[in-house]
């Protein structure tokens, strides 16, 4: 999976030019004219950056910064805003709305990919871990569970780990059945490896393969409690957290809370020191000792 860049401008001319100009970098593109369908769009979309113009229909270029900003889900996103307008009480405007960088126009192309790929190496350094006010160093070498609810995009946080855990010089490696919706995108993920895994399934074969430092996803224990038993998952995760221990990984695993009891939750809960959750309320910290 590329990275994903919103453009947002009612020229379809500079549109067009900046959609060719990004795409034959590498990068893949979605375009909005106006500002209200912009905030539509990062909302289901979930880009890495966004590049919005100043002056649009509906909605101001500032209105779609701000918007952005107060959502958990696209908080932290880098935005470019761009104008023809060079007045500092915009670039000010702008500051306060939350754009990490202003541009003017006409736009210097060489100069925007140069910006675009500064703001995405330091927004993957830490990309996952701001989300609960923590460093990299908090999560490095940590077993974590990752409890998430049916009411959130948890695929895009857990891109999010991979990127930051990649931007940190560790290999990545995700383990989910073919069957859940992660699968997907882990597969699509360039910077990691994805193993299908199943109720059988014995990590250490794989996980020995591997030198240097580790960072896993795995996204099986809810899949195990459904289709075998909570006691077969519970006993499961003991063997997996056991592996992914021995070889010092960064390691996420995830339960889907929606589908266990409380009791289940705080029992899985036992087995960790560190215990994360994203609901619709966004991102706590449950335990963390």
């Amino acid at each position: 999976m590329t990275e994903r860049i919103l453009i947002v401008d009612d020229e379809p001319d500079l549109l067009n030019l900046l959609k060719v100009v990004l795409e034959k970098s590498g990068y893949e593109v979605l375009t909005e004219k106006d500002g209200s369908k912009a905030v539509d769009s990062a909302l289901r979309e979930y880009p890495d950056l966004v590049i919005c113009d100043l002056i649009l229909p509906v909605m101001t270029g500032f209105d779609v910064c701000s918007r952005l900003r107060a959502n958990p889900q696209t908080g932290k996103t880098p935005i470019i805003l761009m104008s023809v307008l060079e007045r500092d009480v915009d670039r000010r405007m702008a500051k306060e709305a939350g754009a990490n960088m202003f541009l003017s126009k006409p736009i210097d192309t060489g100069l925007l990919l140069e910006s675009i790929e500064n703001l995405l190496k330091e927004y993957h350094n830490t990309q996952f871990s701001s989300n609960f006010q923590l460093e990299f160093s908090d999560f490095k070498n940590e077993i974590i569970l990752f409890e998430h609810r049916d009411s959130t995009p948890y695929e895009q946080s857990i891109r999010a780990f991979a990127y930051e855990s990649y931007s940190n010089n560790q290999k990545v490696l995700g383990f989910a059945p073919r069957e859940v919706s992660l699968y997907v995108v882990l597969q699509n993920l360039s910077i990691l490896e994805v193993v299908p895994v199943d109720a059988q399934t014995i990590l250490s074969p794989t996980l020995d393969q591997y030198e240097g430092e580790l960072a896993v996803i795995y996204d099986t224990v809810t899949d195990l409690a459904l289709s075998r038993s909570f006691e077969f998952a519970y006993e499961k995760l003991k063997q997996v957290k056991r592996s992914f221990s021995e070889k010092n990984a960064t390691s996420i695993i995830t339960l889907n809370g929606d589908a266990h009891s409380a009791e289940e939750i705080a029992r899985f809960g036992t087995l960790f020191t560190k215990h994360i959750r994203y609901d619709k309320t966004g991102y706590k910290i449950m335990k963390w000792t």
